[in-house]
């Protein structure tokens, strides 16, 4: 995502991210990575801040993505996971049912809590 063009001068990216290992389809997990990304990129057109972090956690690992963007409101979060519904223009609304869909296939679990203009956190337990 470094190079993406959705990253713009004034998104910053900063991680944490401890060594877990866990047994993943390595490209499923880029989608995830890179739909998770670009959504927060996206919801901060002014710019903000990206962290994404990674720790052992019981078992497994928990993947945490946290902006500082636009955040949802309660209605928009119980539409999340529904495929063709999109909160950003041109958008086409499979990004997340596609998250969902991965994290499901690898028996994990994937958690969002959200405030309207306070930012959004994607929490994965694999």
């Amino acid at each position: 995502m470094r190079n993406s063009s959705e990253l713009q001068p004034a998104h910053r990216i900063e991680t944490s991210l401890t060594r877990v290992e866990s047994q993943v389809d390595e490209s499923m997990m880029r989608q995830v990575f890179y739909n998770l990304a670009s959504n927060a990129f996206k919801a901060m057109p002014n710019g903000g801040t990206l962290t994404i972090a990674l720790e052992a956690q019981h078992d497994g690992a928990q993947i945490r993505f946290e902006d500082t963007g636009v955040g949802f409101g309660e209605e928009e979060m119980k539409r999340l996971f529904v495929p063709f519904n999109s909160s950003f223009r041109n958008g086409t609304g499979l990004g997340l049912p596609i998250v969902y869909q991965i994290i499901n296939a690898h028996n994990g679990t994937i958690a969002v809590r959200s405030h309207k203009g306070m930012g959004t956190t994607f929490t994965i337990e694999l």
